[in-house]
This record gives structure tokens, sequence and C-alpha cells, in this order.
């Protein structure tokens, strides 16, 4: 529930910064799928410990997965090109690597914290644009992200590690 509060903060300080695309990536997007996520995550453990049971997607998933993430990213970018978004490129890649994460969250996929890496380093190229623009207020936000990267890609390492133990115990318990 703390990324609800996180949620909630960084919508109001992105439309003040006119990063419109950050705006309304958390407020349609991540706080509904963090909502979501606590709960179905939650739901989802292994019996022999607190762990996440992660879903492998399909060849057929992945293919739909790539052609959904293509037409968004254009639909987006025009989206955000009319509401006249400050450094347009980069939030309609932010929105698209949240998209990403976001999905693979919802499908429980261990996937999620490599998306989040990488939209983590979109956004501390973005807050580093307002940084240098308009000064030092900024640097909480480019130290928030460069922290939220670190512990992304720890993620995703110990993610790795889990994933192969899950497989190991299947494959192991079907024999």
């Amino acid at each position: 529930m703390f990324n609800v509060v996180y949620d909630i903060l960084y919508i109001i300080l992105s439309y003040t910064q006119n990063y419109f695309g950050e705006a309304i990536i958390y407020l349609i997007m991540t706080l509904p799928i963090d909502i979501y996520s606590t709960f179905a995550w939650r739901k989802n453990k292994t019996k022999s410990s607190n762990v996440i049971k992660f879903n492998k997607l399909s060849k057929k998933e992945w293919i739909m997965f790539w052609l959904g993430t293509f037409c968004l990213t254009i639909v987006f970018y025009f989206l955000l090109r009319a509401l006249n978004t400050s450094e347009l490129l980069i939030s309609t890649i932010s929105f698209v690597t949240s998209a990403m994460a976001g999905y693979f969250l919802i499908r429980r996929s261990n996937f999620y914290s490599l998306a989040y890496s990488l939209n983590d380093f979109i956004l501390i190229m973005l807050w580093t644009m307002s940084l240098i623009k308009f000064g030092t207020s900024y640097l909480p936000m480019v130290i928030n992200f460069c922290c939220s990267f670190i512990i992304d890609m720890y993620g995703f390492i110990n993610l790795q590690r889990e994933l192969k133990l899950q497989t190991s115990q299947s494959i192991s318990a079907s024999l």
C-alpha cells in the first residue's frame, strides 16, 4: 500500500512539471496495477515458502505482447503530442516501459522487475533533464530512480534464482 501513496504523490509532481505522460501512466495504469497486484500476489504464494508462483508466458502471448506494445507506443505518442507533453520521446518510452512492467506484474512474470529497471533508467534521464533545466530541487527524483534501478535489478537477479528453484522443484515433483 506504500506504493499507492507514492503513486499519488508522483502524479501530482509529474503534473506540475507538465510530464503528462507520467501523470497519466500513474493515474490510469500504475495505481490500479499496484492495488490489483497486492491482492493477486498474496493469493498466489507457493505452499512451501512465502514466495510467489511465477507464470511462464507462451510464445503466442509474447507475440501478442510485442504487437500490443508497438500499437500502444504509436497511440500514446500521438496522445502525448496532443497534450503538448514535455520531453515527448522520453515520456512515450517511459509509458511503454511502464506498460510492459505492469503487464508482467499482473501476469506474475519474473520479467516485471527487468521492465521496471528499464523504466527506472528512462526516468533517471527524464528527471535529470528537469534537474539541469530547473535546478537542484529535482535531485531527489533522480536519486529516487537511481535507487529504484538498483533495487529492481537486484530483484530481477533474485527472481531469476527463484524461478530456477521453482522449475527444478516442479520437475522433481513430477518425477
